[in-house]
């Protein structure tokens, strides 16, 4: 009998990782003395810890997950829809697993990083903009948040990446990279490396009829498709969307809707060479791992078209 079923009948889903990495990734999610539950796949490795618990304790949650992101490539699951029946575990990687796996691939190589000002701090939006333009170069997708009377700045960066945090959080009057730091200007609080949760974590859910039809116009698919031709089609779209290499703002929210239905429709058609319409529509109230599409849009479009 499972761990999941000898426990009890709720899972929090973690996250996904490459399968030849399985135990090192088992192994440091555990380091806290917490049971994981693995369902191996394909190419990659679902990780799950028993209970709901986990998604009001963000803080033990983040660091869990922490330790995945420094061990191998893993794409975390958004905590918000993390629930999951311990019956419906398997099924439910088994039938993501293919789209998980190339989300994995395409995302799994980016840690975020999180760098936050202390509660209600002078020059806080000043040293978040100079940090933010140090990086943007290297990073590939950023979010600022109000969170506790912090100014915190997210950023996507390639694995390996502490270094630069380091120059960069150094450069604008800070020095160090763990806990509270510097001793110029005003002192930050850097996180990471973590997964990418503000950026690339995939939900659980369960696909609508009307959802499934919104996405295939918007992609303005045909009768029927392939995997190949949705690709393309984003690609277009994710360009049309996101003009800001002409200099105009990008269309953050459009792109957005964009992504998720390409997400929804890629996650529907795992394991098919062609699909049509109703194919799709026939798997709705099936529950699956769909990778959310970057909330950033013309990172979206940076992104995903170069893959």
């Amino acid at each position: 009998m499972s761990a999941a079923k000898r426990r009890g009948a709720v899972l929090t889903v973690l996250g996904a990782g490459p399968v030849a990495q399985a135990a090192r990734i088992s192994a440091a999610l555990a380091a806290g003395g917490d049971i994981i539950t693995v369902r191996r796949a394909g190419d990659i490795a679902a990780f799950a810890v028993h209970g709901l618990s986990w998604r009001r304790d963000r803080g033990a949650l983040r660091a869990m997950l922490a330790r995945a992101a420094a061990r191998s490539p893993f794409l975390p699951a958004d905590p918000r829809t993390a629930g999951c029946d311990a019956g419906e575990w398997a099924g439910l990687i088994d039938a993501s697993a293919p789209v998980l796996a190339a989300a994995l691939s395409r995302e799994g190589q980016f840690q975020q990083w999180d760098i936050a000002t202390p509660p209600g701090a002078a020059g806080g939006p000043a040293r978040i903009a100079t940090l933010r333009a140090a990086l943007s170069t290297d990073g590939l997708g950023f979010r600022v948040q109000a969170r506790d009377g912090r100014l915190v700045l997210s950023v996507l960066l390639p694995a390996g990446s502490g270094p630069l945090v380091a120059v960069s959080v150094a450069a604008s009057g800070s020095v160090g990279i763990s806990g509270s730091v510097g001793t110029a200007g005003t002192p930050l609080t850097i996180e990471g490396p973590l997964p990418p949760l503000a950026f690339a974590a995939f939900r659980i859910e369960a696909a609508e009829h009307a959802a499934v039809s919104r996405a295939w116009a918007m992609l303005a698919l045909k009768a029927d498709a392939d995997r190949g031709e949705l690709a393309r089609r984003w690609r277009t779209l994710a360009f049309a969307l996101d003009p800001s290499g002409e200099g105009r703002p990008a269309a953050r929210r459009p792109l957005a809707e964009a992504g998720r239905a390409v997400a929804l429709l890629h996650g529907l058609a795992a394991g098919r060479s062609r699909f049509a319409r109703e194919d799709l529509i026939a798997c709705c109230g099936t529950r699956l791992a769909l990778p959310a599409p970057r909330d950033a849009g013309a990172v979206a479009a940076r992104l995903l078209v170069r893959a």
